[in-house]
């Protein structure tokens, strides 16, 4: 029979829980972490989703070209605002200074190469992503229950690098700290740690033997 005592840390003060305890705590933490990393990936695929999105609007409907007349830089920044407007119920966010500046440093070696097919193709595969990434958020507890399942596959039997041993008996003038100090007075034939006046001889510890 083993009663292990589980001593943690809650609110600052420590706390004997049992083990059954300190797995729901520990999960339900887990749980946490894994919901906050869907959504901080949710929010990451929305804005690479409106990216995408405005580059192809930007693109796709030669917005590029009533920017060729500007004699301003103000201009051309307001021109690319008042048309990529116009599409903003596409976009799923509101589009921002940030976003206008983005698009003016398109090259023009990517807009003769821009390819329609492939931008819908990267932006289908963002939104599945995306769709997946909710689905997961809303089935938390089973995307977790996935979390664990695959680390018991990978870290799990037949894949510990763990070794059970038994520990040696060890001597504790072999761990003592040599924190004192041998002294020698050869003409009378003294040695020890007080003789502070005389001759140092070496370091040792309380523990070792002098012959």
């Amino acid at each position: 029979s083993i009663s292990p005592n589980c001593c943690i840390i809650i609110n600052n003060k420590p706390e004997f829980i049992s083990v059954n305890e300190l797995l729901r705590i520990s999960t339900k933490n887990t749980v946490k972490l894994l919901e906050s990393e869907l959504k901080y990936e949710l929010n990451h695929l929305i804005e690479k989703l409106h990216i995408y999105t405005l580059e192809k609007i930007f693109i796709e409907n030669k917005i590029y070209k009533f920017i060729e007349d500007c004699e301003t830089y103000k201009s051309i920044l307001t021109i690319i605002e008042e048309k990529i407007s116009h599409y903003s119920n596409v976009l799923k966010r509101k589009i921002t200074n940030e976003d206008i500046l983005r698009l003016t440093e398109i090259k023009i070696k990517r807009i003769s190469k821009f390819d329609i097919i492939n931008q819908n193709n990267l932006i289908q595969k963002v939104i599945n992503n995306i769709n997946e990434v909710k689905n997961n958020i809303e089935n938390i507890n089973n995307y977790s229950i996935s979390y664990f399942n695959n680390l018991e596959n990978k870290y799990g039997k037949n894949k510990r690098i763990t070794m059970i041993e038994e520990f040696d008996s060890i001597s504790a003038r072999r761990v003592a700290i040599a924190n004192e100090k041998l002294f020698v007075n050869r003409s009378e034939g003294f040695v020890g740690t007080q003789l502070k006046k005389e001759e140092f001889f070496s370091k040792c510890s309380s523990l070792d033997n002098f012959i």
